[in-house]
């Protein structure tokens, strides 16, 4: 400053003031920087009660004259607490409960979410790789009529890709070529009086036979084109036709030559 003609200078040495003011509004904790340089660091909160006593950490970043309210219910038991704050002390604070927002639910309905994507997308690559098989199955002319859109047994959702699909197309139709149907044992005729009075004359059926009936979910007129012969046309079958008919012509020479044998007329005629 100056003094008439003398001028004269004092220097004023300032320290770092770190200081933090707290305060209540209602359950509402106040927090402020009165300090003149920034605080960050942890702030620890004591809530004592007859029944329990808890305790709230935080992390406090506050410039220059910047204050921070807490919500003392946040998570706590409706009650009468004496708070407690570094050295300071607040008694017979009253707070009201509040229940804690939880926000776990998101996660749940992120993850069900990114599963129903991942579905959708793995539903749509099979439907178009189906697309893909049935568009090479008509450019072939190798079209199937089992149902559901199977053949030879194997299901459409199982082929991978195009290539896979003729790959197995044609090992099926080598299988059904060289499938022999077993000839079937005539079962044994039991012999008695009983037996040949309620035996069922049995009626051999010629209707055709179908080798890929074996296989299911394939219909006959699909392999019948193909050049497979039918059951009825095949040695085992002709040869199964010729022991029924030599079985019935031997039983029906039995039965004469026992007729034959048999007496007639009743047991008196003999003394006439």
């Amino acid at each position: 400053g100056y003094y008439g003609n003398v001028e004269g200078e004092k220097i004023f040495v300032v320290g770092q003031v770190l200081k933090l003011e707290y305060s209540l509004d209602g359950q509402t904790l106040v927090v402020k920087n009165v300090g003149n340089i920034p605080y960050e660091g942890p702030l620890q909160i004591e809530l004592e009660s007859l029944a329990k006593t808890s305790s709230i950490s935080d992390k406090l970043n506050l410039g220059v004259g910047q204050e921070e309210r807490i919500d003392l219910g946040v998570g706590m038991i409706t009650g009468t607490y004496d708070v407690v704050v570094n050295e300071n002390s607040f008694e017979a604070v009253e707070i009201m409960g509040v229940k804690r927002m939880s926000y776990s639910w998101l996660i749940y309905v992120a993850v069900v979410w990114v599963i129903i994507m991942l579905w959708m997308i793995w539903k749509g690559s099979k439907k178009r790789l189906r697309k893909r098989i049935m568009k090479t199955m008509h450019s072939r002319n190798i079209v199937p009529k089992g149902k559901q859109g199977e053949y030879g047994g194997a299901s459409m959702s199982r082929v991978i890709s195009e290539e896979d699909h003729v790959k197995k197309y044609k090992a099926y139709m080598e299988r059904v070529r060289g499938f022999k149907e077993r000839a079937r044992v005539n079962p044994v005729k039991k012999s008695g009086l009983f037996s040949r009075i309620f035996s069922k004359k049995q009626k051999v059926s010629s209707e055709s036979l179908v080798v890929n009936n074996v296989f299911r979910g394939v219909k006959k007129e699909w392999t019948r084109d193909d050049g497979v012969r039918s059951y009825s046309e095949s040695p085992q079958y002709q040869n199964r036709i010729s022991n029924l008919d030599r079985t019935n012509e031997t039983e029906s020479e039995k039965k004469k030559k026992k007729d034959d044998d048999e007496p007639t007329g009743n047991m008196f005629s003999m003394f006439d």
